[in-house]
């Protein structure tokens, strides 16, 4: 299992000034991925540690945003 080191009190949001996007003052910059399979993977708790996981690999990339789908097509 990973053990999340801390999780933020207070969250910050990206702004957009004119054409550049800002986040807490400072310019923002999207450099993602698509997961198609995080939600899932976040559902059952033998299942969980792989999207922490994932998470923290693409932060440790320096990745900004993941882009995933919310709905359901399985029995869950």
């Amino acid at each position: 299992m990973v053990a999340v080191a801390s999780i933020a009190t207070t969250a910050s949001f990206v702004q957009r000034s004119g054409q550049q996007l800002f986040l807490d003052g400072a310019p923002f910059y999207v450099n993602g991925w698509n997961s198609y399979w995080l939600t899932v993977q976040s559902i059952e708790d033998n299942t969980r540690p792989r999207m922490f996981a994932v998470m923290m690999a693409a932060a440790a990339l320096g990745l900004t945003v993941c882009r995933t789908w919310a709905f359901n097509d399985a029995t869950y």
